[in-house]
Order: C-alpha cells, then structure tokens, then sequence
C-alpha cells in the first residue's frame, strides 16, 4: 500500500497495519484505530514504511524510563499516578508520538522526520 492511498479505505489500511506488524498486541480491531494515528504521522514522516519500522510497542514502565525528563516536570505536589502522567504527555504530544493502547500499552512512533 502506498502513502496517498493509506487511509482512503479503512479496511484495507487496517488490514495493512495487522499484517505490516505482525505483532500480538495489534488485533484487527487495534488496526482500526491505528489507521487515524497512522495517517497522522504521515504529516511527520512521508513514508509509510519507516512509520512502521521505526514505530515501538513499549509498557507503561518502558515509557516511564524514555519519558523520564518529561514526567519529572509534574510536580510532587500533583500527586498524580504515573498513568495520569502519561496522560497528559500524551494530550501535550504536538508531535503525537505516543499513542496510548491500553492501561500497559503504548505505541511510539520514533522521530523519523525525513
């Protein structure tokens, strides 16, 4: 599948995306809901590919340890849960790197701007 077709039929681009991760955690249903954030990043990185390539499963312990410097910025006095935290790098994320899946899921999508 190519960029200018991806995202034109959701099916097919969720298709796409199950079959190009080939990964336990992207179910078809998954898939679905990646083909937006996917289109997205099309708007960063203009190949199809290398979004996928270069894009990571981590756990919500993996995104603690790349975030570290971000979720610093929370101050104590917030008391907010590391997921909470996580949440708001997320609605802050111009860039939409990180995409949450599930309570231990993420997907982040590398810098790959070409």
């Amino acid at each position: 599948m190519n960029e200018d077709d991806f995202g034109k039929d959701i099916e097919a681009s969720a298709d796409y995306i199950y079959e190009a991760y080939n990964n336990p955690l992207v179910t078809r249903e998954l898939a679905i809901e990646l083909v937006p954030v996917i289109k997205n990043q099309l708007n960063f990185c203009q190949n199809l590919q290398s979004i996928i390539d270069f894009s990571s499963f981590l756990t919500k312990q993996q995104v603690e340890r790349v975030f570290m410097e971000d979720l610093s910025y929370f101050s104590a006095k917030e008391q907010l849960t590391l997921e909470e935290k996580i949440n708001k790098i997320i609605e802050s994320d111009e860039d939409q790197q990180l995409f949450k899946i599930n309570s231990d899921t993420y997907l982040f999508f590398n810098p790959t701007k070409e």
